[in-house]
């Protein structure tokens, strides 16, 4: 296999994994609507509509990070990847 073909693969293979783990999130925030409410509610006072975006106020969003941390703690979404690849 040659490089070019690694690098496509690679680029696709994370991709995948990204976007599984990604709709794994959505589909437990969907089912938890009291959570996906409540985050809801936090993203918007740290990143108020209109204004920038950064990585500070992104980091302040606790429950952003106690989610993602579950989400990877449980490895759901890892879980699912591997499945559908069978």
């Amino acid at each position: 296999m040659d490089i070019l073909a690694l690098i496509i693969m690679f680029f696709m293979e994370g991709f995948e994994t990204t976007s599984t783990v990604i709709a794994s999130a959505l589909a437990l925030l969907a089912k938890h609507e009291e959570i996906q409410e409540d985050l809801r509610k936090e993203v918007l006072k740290a990143c108020p509509l209109g204004k920038e975006i950064t990585e500070e106020a992104i980091n302040s969003v606790t429950l952003l990070q106690n989610c993602i941390t579950g989400l990877n703690r449980t490895r759901i979404g890892y879980e699912l990847f591997t499945m559908s690849r069978i």
